[in-house]
């Protein structure tokens, strides 16, 4: 039998609402969050100015950067250890200086749409980027701590802004040099832990002691791990996903974030997920299973047809219960109903009947009151 899990405290019924919202309380998780590879890199030169300004421009909510230093000791946007596949010069990033850096042109071999484009100090990235979210640095040369905070430094002097490690994930994770030169350093960890490691009681709680907010790695993550890490508010994103089918295959496993040369089609993809929102508040929760059995077995269920096949039914609880716990974290549905086993659809109309005629009658027991008080 399907059993209610509501608790009715008084001849009232306190409104079966509030029952269900008291139920469900908990931390909910993030929607899935984009990170724009090397910013919108599918159509901008990577790691420039105008790719960060189209990743943003497009609906990402992050960009990744990879970052070199210079032989004068500045942080630069540069994926490859050479300038030559990416500027009109030739020769490695750490035997140039800045000054050397900024006479190349790192647009023209895009597109001549962009020529012109100059290599980036991390400084002159964390300005274009403007807090509109985190840079995710991938760090591809060692001793960069101190450039890194004194890029920091150098965008809050030129803009009167606050830059500071919450601008930013370190990749792939902790070192002593960040430690020593990085107020407060905030990691993304490059690898996963074993099972063992991250079922064992105290884990995810010691990670964010250490400044480690998250995962951001090149696949492996499973359902399970997702849904715990990311019940304690850790990023779990994945790179670099660029077909629609790996990045729909992520949504399904739950990851938290993604990487991807295509933020638009991403974007785009998330935008037309199904909900189960139906209220519009931004969160899938209790009121939106009372929205839902509501409508059960209406002529127009409308935004309760989640699978799209014209009635409000079973296939549509189903669905409704995977992206419920999608944003709620495995098994939190029962905090809501209690199963025993899944309902086939002629119990899962006899509950909703039964729930329906309790608001009916409380609502008629109001309304006989309200006359009363006339007379």
């Amino acid at each position: 039998m399907l059993k209610i899990g509501f608790a009715i405290r008084n001849r009232y019924s306190t409104v079966i609402l509030a029952v269900v919202l008291a139920l469900i309380q908990q931390t909910l998780m993030p929607a899935v969050e984009i990170i724009a590879h090397r910013g919108n890199s599918s159509a901008a030169p990577e790691n420039t100015f105008a790719s960060i300004n189209s990743a943003f421009d497009v609906g990402a909510d992050h960009v990744e950067a990879d970052i070199r230093l210079t032989s004068d000791g500045y942080a630069v946007l540069m994926h490859d250890a050479t300038v030559d596949r990416t500027t009109n010069g030739s020769g490695t990033v750490a035997s140039m200086t800045l000054a050397d850096l900024q006479l190349l042109d790192a647009g023209s071999w895009f597109s001549s749409e962009f020529a012109g484009e100059s290599v980036l100090t991390l400084a002159e990235a964390l300005v274009a980027v403007n807090h509109r979210g985190r840079i995710l640095l991938d760090i591809k040369a060692s001793g960069m701590g101190a450039s890194i905070q004194a890029a920091f430094d150098e965008a809050s002097t030129a803009t009167g802004s606050n830059f500071t490690s919450d601008d930013v994930w370190i990749w792939p994770g902790p070192n002593a040099d960040y430690e020593t030169n990085i107020a407060d350093p905030q990691y993304l960890l490059g690898s996963l832990p074993s099972v063992s490691q991250w079922q064992t009681p105290g884990y995810f709680e010691g990670l964010l002691e250490e400044g480690i907010l998250g995962f951001d790695t090149g696949g492996g993550v499973t359902t399970e791990f997702a849904a715990a890490a990311s019940s304690y508010g850790l990023v779990v994103s994945v790179f670099t996903i660029n077909t629609v089918s790996s990045m729909q295959s992520w949504i399904d496993t739950g990851v938290t974030a993604m990487e991807t040369d295509f933020p638009e089609v991403l974007f785009d993809l998330l935008a037309n997920q199904p909900s189960a929102d139906f209220d519009e508040d931004g969160d899938v929760d209790g009121s939106d299973w009372l929205f839902f059995i509501e409508s059960l077995g209406a002529d127009n269920p409308g935004l309760t047809d989640i699978t799209g096949d014209g009635v409000n039914d079973h296939a549509d609880f189903l669905l409704f219960k995977k992206l419920y716990e999608a944003e709620n974290g495995v098994g939190s549905f029962k905090q809501i109903i209690t199963k025993v086993p899944e309902p086939a659809s002629a119990q899962l109309i006899a509950v909703c009947i039964a729930v329906i005629g309790l608001l009916h009658g409380r609502r008629k027991g109001k309304r006989n009151r309200s006359r009363e008080g006339k007379n």
